[in-house]
């Protein structure tokens, strides 16, 4: 089973560059949120709770943040079951 996609469909891919300072944040970060729920977050999540905190610190109403950054619900995976093929070889 792979990951779920974190990444909207309509999402437009750009580049960043961070100092190292930036980059030692953000490990700390992870390993704080690998600390409490077990699994490391990505960068593109980790980005996204930063920019919330940042527009949540900047009084931005709960509606514009929905509107900028929607949750987004997990999805369990379609699992179908092949049934076992039958041997086409007679036993005898």
């Amino acid at each position: 089973m792979g990951r779920t996609p974190h990444i909207q469909a309509d999402a437009k891919s750009t580049t960043i560059y961070l100092t190292k300072a930036q980059k030692v944040a953000i490990r700390k970060f992870q390993a704080k949120r690998l600390e409490e729920t077990g699994r490391e977050p990505v960068l593109t999540e980790v980005l996204l709770e930063g920019l919330k905190r940042l527009l949540t610190a900047e009084d931005w109403s709960v509606a514009e943040l929905g509107i900028a950054f929607p949750k987004l619900e997990p999805t369990r995976a379609k699992v179908k079951i092949f049934p076992k093929r039958r041997s086409s070889f007679p036993t005898a």
